[in-house]
């Protein structure tokens, strides 16, 4: 009998499992949203999920399979796909964003604190650079 892995019982039993209908239709929509914004299925899809987001191919392919990310990272993933945050996160209302009112103060806000949460972790002479890179471009 084979052994198997700790990662790779983790794997085999992920497959397994059923994902809540929550996630699957979210995995859905998110399949929906990458076509529609230009990035094909296939094999390339993940790790082109986690260069466009900045995230390892592993939250990407969660993402995939229907893991849902943070409110913030919602946020960014419909504004660089092009659909709407609440149909992206609910399935209420239209696919893509130009056709729904947003506010998009939310989106700012959400983003603001996402930037703020990214520069604290900087140490102080990256902080500067990118003060100063700011305050060159306004």
């Amino acid at each position: 009998m084979q052994e198997l892995s700790v990662s790779s019982f983790l794997q085999a039993v992920s497959v397994v499992v059923p994902a809540s209908k929550d996630e699957e239709e979210y995995a859905i929509r998110l399949d929906q949203a990458l076509t529609y914004a230009g990035i094909p299925p296939g094999r390339s899809r993940v790790s082109e999920i986690a260069r466009k987001f900045n995230v390892t191919p592993e939250a990407a392919r969660l993402w995939t399979r229907g893991r849902m990310p943070t409110l913030a990272r919602f946020c960014v993933i419909a504004m660089r796909l092009g659909v709407s945050f609440e149909w992206l996160a609910t399935g209420r209302g239209h696919m893509i964003s130009h056709m729904v009112a947003e506010a998009p103060a939310e989106y700012v806000v959400v983003l603001e604190r996402e930037f703020e949460r990214c520069v604290k972790s900087l140490s102080s002479r990256k902080k500067r650079a990118v003060m100063d890179l700011l305050d060159a471009r306004l």
